[in-house]
């Protein structure tokens, strides 16, 4: 780790030369920064073709709110993640974990490698610029494309799923625990194991779309049982069954 007084000439050409001697160069400063310290691509570009450099900024490096700066909660809101995260009529909320750093540091990684794999077949280097707000926006791919679909905005659902049931988080009788039956024949699995056979030729809940559609219901009548018994009960009976089913750790 090198500490560098950039208004200094010396550290400045020290920068340059460590850069140039470098793969790759990755920094996170405002747009236009790097470039106001002689830092920038404009400068290495020419000079080391091969050279991956990679930016990471909240909105990019143009564009309307480009010189904005941006940190994982304030990206979680303008990608729209926090209005569709909490329980539906609550406050809105963001993900537990900082997705957006992560997800923006992930995008730059995978960006680099293809980068670097072009440069050892004899290509050139380049510039990455990756946008935290895109690289969320990108990762709610679910939500964007259920607007695009049909035109109406995603709405909370806690842990519920806008397009499948019963996939969610249900109360037993000591807790909370989750379970994924993704697919029609989990589903009936789920409706022979819990006890509700009747619900199998419930038209309400004959389809994955319609089971979404009608979920607030079937959860009533699912935890309805679910109560009756502990988590590790429930546990016990759909791990056997291939229903995927998890604590809430």
């Amino acid at each position: 780790s090198v500490v560098l007084d950039l208004k200094n000439a010396d550290d400045l050409a020290f920068a340059r030369e460590l850069a140039l001697d470098a793969d790759v160069v990755v920094e996170n400063s405002r747009p236009g920064v790097m470039q106001r310290l002689g830092l920038g691509w404009d400068w290495f570009g020419p000079r080391k073709p091969s050279l991956v450099y990679c930016s990471i900024s909240a909105f990019g490096q143009d564009g309307p709110r480009g010189t904005e700066g941006g940190f994982d909660l304030t990206i979680q809101a303008a990608a729209g993640v926090m209005s569709v995260t909490g329980e539906p009529e609550g406050a809105p909320v963001k993900a537990g974990v900082p997705i957006s750093d992560f997800t923006s540091g992930l995008y730059a990684a995978y960006s680099i490698a293809a980068t670097l794999a072009r440069v050892r077949a004899g290509g050139p280097g380049g510039r990455i610029d990756v946008s935290m707000f895109a690289a969320t926006i990108a990762i709610s791919a679910l939500q964007t494309s259920e607007y695009f679909g049909n035109g109406r905005n995603p709405r909370k659902l806690g842990s519920a799923h806008p397009r499948n049931a019963p996939y969610q988080a249900y109360r037993a009788s000591d807790g909370w625990f989750a379970i994924a039956a993704g697919n029609q024949k989990l589903w009936q699995q789920v409706c022979r194991l819990v006890g509700v056979p009747e619900l199998e030729s419930d038209p309400r809940f004959a389809t994955t779309t319609l089971r979404a559609q009608n979920q607030v219901a079937l959860k009533d009548l699912l935890e309805a049982r679910f109560v009756r018994e502990p988590v590790r009960h429930w546990l016990d009976l759909f791990a056997p069954a291939g229903v995927p089913s998890a604590p809430i750790n």
